[in-house]
């Protein structure tokens, strides 16, 4: 039977992995298995309606660049995700158009860091087929992000934490874990924010009923 494609399965030592494939196909974890697809990114052209993160935005016609609602600078591009451009075997269950998220990563910005990041972070979602917009250098933050195209999304599996495992009332042992702790160096550390922070996963929520509200949070580790 093929091995389970794991999350980080390069940084992953064989002998984990051995275990992990055993772990993993008990019948109690494994129906609790579903698809889950990582980006694939390489650096290229700035396109305005690519799926990326950083760089430049879409900007509707109009529109001035989002700024913090607390220091009221220009915020940053983290991630735009063009819902035409996913993985075909999802359908369509985001909709249409563009989801962006933008942040204020500045470390003299009174919010950075604090949860919930609402007041300095803005995740929404744009319909581009309106008019958009070129934007003017002075109106972007002087240090973007350098631009990384998502070109292309890799399956693999995903399977509850152990927390929720635990939660769901599935007994585990030591091997039920990716390790060693793998930091993904662009999206988190010196690259995204002013001062050394620490690792964790950003969470973006979509209503199933209602596409257009969207949310976001930070979950440490």
């Amino acid at each position: 039977m093929d091995d389970i494609q794991l999350p980080f399965e390069n940084e992953t030592p064989p002998e984990v992995r051995v275990k992990l494939n055993r772990l993993l196909r008990r019948s109690d974890i494994s129906a609790l298995r579903r698809p889950a697809w990582r980006p694939i990114t390489t650096h290229g052209d700035d396109i305005p309606t690519a799926s990326k993160y950083g760089g430049l935005p879409w900007l509707q016609e109009g529109e001035v660049w989002p700024c913090c609602n607390v220091c009221q600078r220009p915020r940053y591009v983290f991630l735009q995700l063009n819902l035409q451009e996913l993985p075909a075997e999802l359908g369509k269950p985001s909709g249409n158009g563009l989801i962006q998220f933008f942040y204020c990563k500045r470390s003299d910005c009174p919010m950075r860091g604090k949860l919930p990041p609402d007041r300095v972070s803005l995740v929404r979602m744009v319909d581009i087929t309106l008019p958009s917009k070129a934007v003017v250098r002075s109106e972007e933050p002087t240090d973007l992000f350098t631009v990384l195209q998502i070109t292309d999304w890799k399956q693999q599996v995903d399977f509850p934490d152990p927390q929720k495992a635990k939660e769901l009332g599935i007994e585990l042992n030591d091997d039920y874990q990716f390790e060693p702790q793998v930091t993904l160096n662009y999206s988190f550390g010196q690259e995204f924010f002013d001062r050394p922070v620490d690792t964790g996963c950003g969470w973006l929520f979509q209503c199933s009923q209602h596409k257009d509200q969207l949310a976001f949070t930070w979950q440490c580790h």
